[in-house]
């Protein structure tokens, strides 16, 4: 009779109260994947088929199938989004006219992810009216982007496949992955950027009936400033106001004024020509490197002080510099031989000093301070070559060149990070070149990562035979010298969201700036402590530089002694 009533009383229970949740349920939320595409001037046409998509997720232990069950116990943290093979023609999706394609759709676990790896089959571009096969290096094309995927929301990511990454390359072409994500409102402030664009002969109207014709004459040079909506305008004023560089603006509120941009900054002197100067007035310029002024007299002037006679008027001129008579300019490039780079999502290397040994030197070798300087090993395989420093050397003959490496941060394709080694420290290479006087020579220093054996282990090793002298060890064809990227960080999460220009001031508390890393325009805030450039990290060897306008613009400069 007990275990009757307790069987009843149990069922009651479960009756009132309903069965407990399963724990192992997983909350989701979903996430939507577009891609989109801006146009350039000279491709016609640019397919791209993609087969897989895969996102990259914190913490995650396991790669899941399309069902989102796991594949392998290891600790991989990559989740297949989709494996449809799609194609798309890149350039008949505008960005600019609010044109984009899904690519995926898929229910994801909450919470933060990384990375969106992208594999492409094949890509065809027509450019310039010719049919092309754009090669792919490895086929994957990494994109890091955080986000987060929260519980019954839906996240929408924009992929910006930016065709100014098709890069000429040995006869053909390469597809160097430079890819944006972005936001829907981002997206849609794209499209109303360029529906509101006002046209260059609008802002020439509204400009000459202006207070800047007032003061002096428009010139013929004029640039667009996406982020304020405005035309800047050269301006050529009729009384020159010292140390400024004035532009007339015009804002989409069909306004006008002058922009005086001054700035306490020197500014190069062009070689050759002549600049006034005497005791009272210094010049406003310096020469380039390699050069030094040279003063010429050119009759009798005004003296700079009261009692003196025959004071001569001078000028100066630039002029190639003595102290550098009998030495050359030495370009080091950095190349990748292919090895096992292809294993690789991104090899970072970073340099402490470099030096070079001169034969028949009193000092033996001149040692270059790198300040940290980076190369992504995967952007310059092959041909490709990156400069890593640029500087006058003594006319002569020298032995060998010395790399000493800083650190090196390896990813690999599963998102895994690999040991890469360098022995002893340093890269050698022993081969003689000669530097001529009043000459470039550029020096291509070639590397390649090697595995070790069956593990996640690598050596970094020199490549003495694909290093040497571009048009004498090296044929210039086999030599493709692109620029290094910069990455320039800049932390706005204190910005105001609304821009300002040199017509919209910023509200007490915030002041007005031009920063780099596509922010653009913003109010930035004011406190006794922080300077403006605590918001912008620059690149190894760079330094944020203020020029002191309005608004005042922010960039990175290479360090020099």
């Amino acid at each position: 009779m007990k275990k009757l009533l307790l069987i009843a009383l149990l069922s009651l229970v479960l009756l009132t109260f309903g069965c407990p949740e399963d724990p192992q349920e997983a909350k989701t939320g979903k996430l939507s994947l577009s891609i989109t595409d801006k146009q350039v001037e000279g491709i016609e046409e640019l397919h791209v088929t993609i087969t897989a998509v895969e996102i990259h997720k914190a913490g995650a232990t396991g790669d899941e199938n399309s069902n989102g069950n796991s594949n392998r116990g290891d600790n991989s943290s990559w989740i297949l989004f989709s494996e449809e093979e799609k194609t798309f023609d890149l350039m008949q999706l505008k960005s600019s006219e609010g044109l984009k394609e899904v690519l995926g759709e898929k229910e994801l676990e909450v919470g933060k992810y990384t990375q969106i790896r992208l594999t492409v089959k094949e890509v065809k571009a027509k450019i310039n009216g010719e049919e092309f096969d754009v090669e792919v290096p490895s086929d994957k094309l990494k994109i890091v982007h955080g986000f987060e995927i929260k519980e019954g929301e839906e996240t929408e990511l924009i992929i910006d496949f930016s065709p100014e990454s098709v890069i000429s390359a040995n006869g053909g072409y390469k597809l160097k992955p430079v890819i944006k994500i972005l936001t829907p409102k981002q997206f849609q402030e794209r499209k109303q950027s360029k529906e509101q664009k006002m046209t260059l002969e609008r802002a020439r109207e509204i400009a000459e009936n202006s207070e800047c014709i007032n003061e002096g004459v428009l010139k013929e040079n004029a640039q667009y400033n996406e982020n304020s909506k405005t035309w800047w305008i050269d301006f050529e004023p009729t009384e020159p106001k010292e140390g400024c560089n004035p532009v007339c603006v015009v804002n989409k509120n069909e306004n006008a004024e002058i922009n005086w941009r001054c700035t306490g900054l020197q500014e190069f002197c062009e070689i050759g020509k002549k600049y006034r100067n005497n005791a009272v007035d210094p010049v406003e310029c310096e020469c380039p490197k390699g050069y030094e002024f040279e003063t010429v007299s050119t009759g009798p002037g005004p003296c700079p002080e009261p009692g003196m006679t025959d004071c001569p008027e001078t000028e100066l001129r630039c002029v190639e510099s003595q102290e550098l008579q009998g030495k050359g300019i030495f370009t080091l490039l950095l190349s990748d031989a292919e090895a096992d780079i292809t294993d690789f999502e991104s090899v970072n290397v970073s340099f402490d000093h470099a030096r070079i040994f001169q034969v028949d030197s009193n000092t033996g070798f001149t040692e270059i301070d790198l300040n940290g300087a980076s190369v992504d090993l995967t952007t310059v395989v092959g041909e490709l070559a990156v400069p890593l420093v640029q500087m006058e050397l003594d006319a002569g003959t020298y032995s060998k060149i010395e790399l000493y490496v800083l650190d090196v941060e390896a990813i690999l394709l599963d998102g895994n990070t690999a040991e890469v080694t360098v022995p002893s420290g340093k890269l050698r290479i022993i081969k003689p070149f000669t530097i001529d006087a009043n000459t470039e020579t550029k020096f291509v220093f070639d590397i390649q990562i090697v595995k070790k054996g069956q593990t996640n282990e690598y050596n970094l090793f020199p490549v003495v035979a694909k290093s040497g002298v571009v048009g004498k060890d090296l044929d210039e064809d086999e030599v493709e010298e692109i620029e290094p990227e910069e990455e320039i960080e800049v932390d706005d999460s204190e910005f105001l969201e609304d821009v300002c220009d040199g017509n919209t001031s910023c509200p007490t508390g915030y002041e007005c700036a031009d920063f780099p890393a596509e922010v653009g325009l913003k109010c930035y805030p004011i406190t006794g402590t922080e300077s403006v450039c605590d918001f912008v990290t620059c690149p190894a060897g760079y330094e944020c530089v203020i020029e002191q306008s309005y608004p005042v613009q922010i960039s990175c400069a290479e360090i020099t002694e």
